[in-house]
């Protein structure tokens, strides 16, 4: 099979109706990931269509104390917008680095959700903070929790006629955000491991706290056994050693044997210690 048609629609009704009305049709947007499965034809779409045109999914803004970011945002977008950092600054930081600039300015967050890559960096600030994606079809309009969006590696949800149009993050006053990541080079790597923590903190005591891990594992997820062991608990250094014992038997557990099981048990560890210890710090939101 190969792409017959291209299509780059204005609207999001015109897109919802390609999608309904065409079997086998693809949306495109930055095209970082979807190039790479055509080249390598893990993907054969009918027909593309791009929305990158769509001004509505270009958008950032705030309402009711609920941040909405456009499906077609990009990185560098992201990185620089001033409602992301005061909402959700570990979005901001993950970001920034994300890949060389190039594919930042290329690169859209609802790609990088729709793909669900094990790595992909925007996913777990995201979860941290229970976000949810608005998914819509040509008959149909529904707010999913983002969690439920990625099914495994490169799956999703989502119906054929659907697409994401945006993302909603409320506000959580009072809250810490950090983002962390070691790639095999600062930067332009995709993530080893990538770790985002939400806290809500009284001093050094933790009131809640949210800590989800990508890259070890068929997606990213809610690491439960440390949440529950920090929930309201002081991060002394012996409760901050003892989380990071807790996190690397989870990913070794998780990993359930792979070949990089010890590399990446031993640094799980490590990037939630240095989150915890930013979170102590109070650096979440610089």
């Amino acid at each position: 099979m190969r792409i017959e048609a291209f299509y780059r629609p204005e609207t999001i009704d015109g897109a919802l109706t390609l999608l309904e009305q065409i079997s086998g049709a693809k949306i495109i947007a930055g095209g970082t990931d979807i190039v790479i499965a055509l080249n390598e034809r893990k993907i054969n779409p009918l027909a593309l269509v791009d929305i990158t045109g769509i001004s509505e999914l270009r958008r950032i803004w705030e309402e009711r104390d609920t941040l909405h970011i456009g499906a077609a945002v990009t990185f560098s977008e992201l990185q620089s917008s001033e409602l992301v950092r005061r909402y959700c600054p570990s979005l901001c930081e993950a970001a920034s680095e994300m890949g060389a600039v190039q594919i930042r300015n290329l690169a859209t967050i609802g790609g990088n959700v729709a793909n669900a890559a094990a790595a992909a960096d925007g996913v777990p600030p995201m979860l941290s903070m229970n976000a949810c994606a608005v998914v819509r079809s040509v008959n149909n309009v529904r707010c999913v929790p983002l969690a439920e969006i990625i099914t495994g590696i490169n799956q999703n949800s989502l119906a054929t006629n659907e697409m994401i149009s945006e993302f909603q993050i409320m506000d959580l006053p009072n809250t810490l955000k950090v983002f962390e990541k070691i790639g095999r080079r600062k930067a332009l790597a995709i993530s080893r491991i990538n770790l985002a923590v939400c806290a809500e903190m009284s001093g050094r005591m933790v009131k809640s706290i949210a800590i989800v891990v990508g890259a070890v594992g068929k997606k990213a997820y809610h690491v439960k056994e440390v949440e529950e062991y920090l929930q309201n608990r002081e991060l002394s250094e012996s409760a901050i050693l003892t989380a990071t014992n807790i996190m690397d038997e989870t990913v070794a557990r998780n990993l359930a044997g792979r070949s990089t099981t010890p590399y990446k048990r031993k640094i799980a560890g490590a990037v939630l210690k240095r989150s915890i210890e930013r979170i102590v710090g109070g650096c979440g939101n610089e």
